[in-house]
């Protein structure tokens, strides 16, 4: 079994020589295991630097920026590994990374595969809330329907058979792919056995903020690729609540009926706090920080969707936009 490590990159020169690092330490006893950066036109030393830490780079010479699953892609196809690691450049990875991967394909599962993720100790309040949820949640191996592309392992062979990444997708080009193997029927799986830690978490609340507006950027990219679906509905659908609800309270306030404002006022954090409820549970120390992010989340994303309206008369993107750019 051999694996290949795909790394996108842009600007990483803090970080890349950390990220390589531990992707060598935990491919000491693993034989041969190929490394790729895929640079994006970085203007800093991050060629250099990934160079030096012995990983073999792909240089964007095009003079654009690329899309990061078309960065993916142009990794993947120069890959020699049957098993594809795809990591981002400001991830750190532990020792028993790719053995813990190995023992799992071993076993005869064929699928995706992420280990959870979790944000540095020194991070601060709202990256531990936001950023180690699921660490603290996710205590066993449990079947998903979303990896993050920043940590997400495969047989080489899935990915051809998928198509790879979708180039045409500024962002959730993850979800994209995830979504699109739980539905050919091959298991995706998140396993803390191997936790990895993301350098690039949150720094405070309006770093927050605009990730979650850039994340939710191809929405309906994503909805118009897909069908309408009961999973598909739920992100545009919730976004749309969030900003619906406190215009259908202000509305019944000044036709004075105060009292079904604030019925429907009251309303307009409850999908929040099912979510957070479902995310961490009740008990959680840092629960209200959820809720609180998850509320503010929501709201953001519903106007990244109103951004994205115009898209709905414009023509679908080819279909061979899919692959590498």
């Amino acid at each position: 079994m051999r694996f290949s490590i795909v790394i996108p990159a842009f600007n990483e020169s803090a970080v890349i020589a950390r990220c390589l690092d531990s992707v060598h330490r935990a491919a000491r006893d693993m034989g041969p295991v190929d490394v790729w950066v895929v640079d994006n036109g970085s203007t800093d030393d991050t060629v250099a630097v990934a160079r030096r830490a012995g990983a073999q780079v792909v240089e964007n010479v095009t003079g654009r920026r690329k899309t990061i699953a078309a960065l993916r892609n142009e990794g993947a196809a120069r890959a020699g590994g049957d098993i594809l690691a795809f990591l981002d450049a400001d991830m750190l990875v532990p020792t028993n990374w790719l053995t813990a991967a190995a023992a799992r394909y071993a076993s005869g599962f064929g699928g995706i595969l992420g280990f959870v993720g979790r944000t540095p100790d020194s991070a601060g309040l709202v990256a531990r809330a936001w950023g180690d949820r699921l660490f603290r949640k996710r205590r066993t191996v449990m079947a998903v329907d979303y990896l993050p592309g920043r940590n997400m392992i495969m047989p080489a062979s899935l990915f051809r058979a998928l198509g790879g990444f979708d180039a045409s997708l500024a962002t959730v080009e993850d979800k994209d792919l995830t979504m699109r193997a739980v539905r050919a029927g091959y298991e995706v799986l998140s396993s803390p056995e191997a936790p990895v830690e993301h350098l690039g978490y949150e720094s405070g609340f309006a770093e927050f903020v605009a990730k979650e507006y850039w994340r939710q950027g191809n929405t309906l990219a994503v909805l118009r690729k897909r069908g309408l679906t009961l999973r598909g509905l739920r992100n545009p659908l919730l976004s749309l609540f969030h900003l619906a609800m406190p215009l259908v309270a202000l509305t019944f306030l000044l036709a004075g009926r105060p009292g079904t404002a604030l019925v429907w006022g009251l309303l307009w954090p409850v999908p929040a706090l099912v979510l957070s409820l479902r995310d961490v549970g009740r008990e959680d120390p840092l629960f209200g920080m959820v809720f609180f992010l998850t509320f503010v989340r929501w709201i953001v994303a519903g106007v990244a969707l109103l951004r994205q309206l115009p898209a709905l008369f414009r023509p679908s993107a080819r279909d061979d936009a899919r692959g590498s750019d």
